[in-house]
């Protein structure tokens, strides 16, 4: 049957000097305000989705989709699938299928990013990657700030925005309705969420036109993330760098290495984190160890009561988000309840949670969705896979030490980042035919001949 030709619009001439600084400030806008309230990234990972559909309208380009599912797709969709199913036997069968079922929202997003993005000209791309770039550096000079400033931008950031306050919450001392504190803990999300979107913007800057700006563009995202990550408060950020910058050392060694370290990191933390985490708190006892930091010591004592908790339903697990209403009892020394005891927040290990919701059966799954990952960075060439990788390792410090997996303002900054990740490798091959389309791991490719 002969294709429906789509009705052409008004041009807005998105591909003149003027449209493609709407876009950039556009793209900006969203992702700045966004990101200064972690909690509203949800918000704009659908915004950003919505506005590459209508974009592409503008141009006057028909939407196709173009991405053929990897075996880490379906073993994402099974996993899901599964997660939503163990709401049956779960304690709140509501809450954790609100919480695993929205976990669709921001794979959908990510792919509505990706496809948009890679079918729109290259000017409008370029543009979208603009404002990006310009978001995170921007976030990450107002973090910095706040930092060398000891948390007075966020004090006048929560004074003067309204609403701002409450998306702190605890984490905020008020006098009447003026806030006159915040701790570390109040800037953690935001710095994560710098911590994200580093490596993808990184690579965003060899889409600028000149050396110069290419140069002063990566100065503007060094030096913040430098501060951020030396001086912030945030352990995990630190983590992370500290692994993303172990992997590209060990890339410019030798690739297969990298690839091969990965992936073992990934099988232990997936498949054994059970083991070690009781071993470290029942007998390596690494919550009175005074090397290790305050909220490191922290995380010991809930991880091991966590691992041994989910000794007694090994197979299936809880259910989804049967973390969240996980309680410690315990005594200290002298008999009196142990302050650390409690309701949790968050586990802060997401591969423990899996097994404690889960079970065994979601630890496989979760494991064949990064192994898939991993093992689909040899498609890649080896410019994109330099990059990709460190990303990765990222993404893997992230999920074992902080918040939890269903926290949907993360996984909403991971989409992001792995959304601007794959459209800022556009044109890096693949520049003598048509646009092709990038999957974060998978390359650029199309479906069909």
């Amino acid at each position: 049957m002969p294709r429906r030709a789509v009705p052409r619009l008004p041009s807005l001439h998105l591909e003149s000097a003027r449209g493609a600084m709407s876009i950039t400030v556009l793209y900006f806008a969203v992702l700045l305000l966004s990101s200064m309230s972690a909690r509203s990234l949800f918000a704009a990972l659908i915004a950003l989705t919505l506005i590459g559909f209508i974009g592409l309208r503008l141009q006057n380009r028909s939407f196709t989709l173009t991405i053929a599912p990897l075996p880490y797709d379906v073993a994402f969709a099974v996993f899901v699938a599964y997660a939503i199913l163990s709401t049956f036997w779960a304690a709140e069968p509501y809450d954790a299928i609100l919480k695993t079922g929205i976990l669709i929202v921001p794979y959908l997003c990510l792919y509505g990013v990706l496809e948009t993005g890679a079918q729109s000209s290259t000017w409008v791309r370029h543009a979208a990657l603009r404002g990006f770039l310009a978001a995170v550096i921007g976030l990450g000079i107002l973090i910095a700030g706040d930092i060398v400033t000891n948390r007075s931008l966020s004090l006048w950031l929560v004074n003067t925005v309204p609403g701002l306050a409450s998306d702190f919450g605890r984490h905020v001392t008020l006098e009447g309705t003026t806030a006159i504190r915040i701790t570390d803990a109040g800037i953690d999300r935001t710095i994560l969420t710098v911590t994200l979107t580093f490596i993808p913007a990184w690579l965003a800057t060899a889409k600028l036109p000149t050396p110069a700006h290419r140069l002063t563009c990566r100065v503007l995202l060094a030096i913040p993330a430098l501060v951020t990550f030396v001086a912030g408060p945030h352990q995990t950020s630190q983590l992370a760098a500290a692994a993303a910058l172990l992997i590209a050392v060990l890339q410019r060694i030798n690739l297969g290495w990298a690839r091969r370290l990965l992936l073992l990191a990934w099988t232990i933390a997936c498949l054994f984190v059970l083991p070690l985490c009781i071993w470290g708190y029942e007998t390596a006892k690494l919550q009175d160890s005074r090397w290790l930091f305050s909220s490191a010591r922290t995380r010991v004592f809930i991880w091991g009561h966590i691992a041994r908790a989910t000794l007694d339903h090994p197979i299936l697990g809880v259910g989804a988000n049967g973390t969240a209403r996980f309680v410690i009892t315990t005594k200290d020394k002298t008999g009196k309840p142990d302050y650390r005891g409690g309701p949790i927040s968050h586990p802060h290990n997401g591969y423990l949670q899996v097994w404690y919701e889960l079970g065994v059966l979601g630890a496989a799954l979760f494991w064949a969705i990064g192994t898939g990952a991993i093992a689909a960075l040899r498609r890649l060439d080896r410019d994109r896979e330099l990059l990709t990788a460190p990303l990765i390792a990222v993404l893997m410090t992230v999920i074992g030490t902080s918040y939890g997996l269903w926290q949907i303002w993360m996984l909403s900054a991971i989409a992001l980042a792995l959304a601007f990740h794959g459209l800022a490798c556009a044109d890096v091959v693949g520049r003598s035919g048509n646009s092709p389309l990038y999957s974060p791991v998978q390359g650029w490719h199309r479906r069909g001949p």
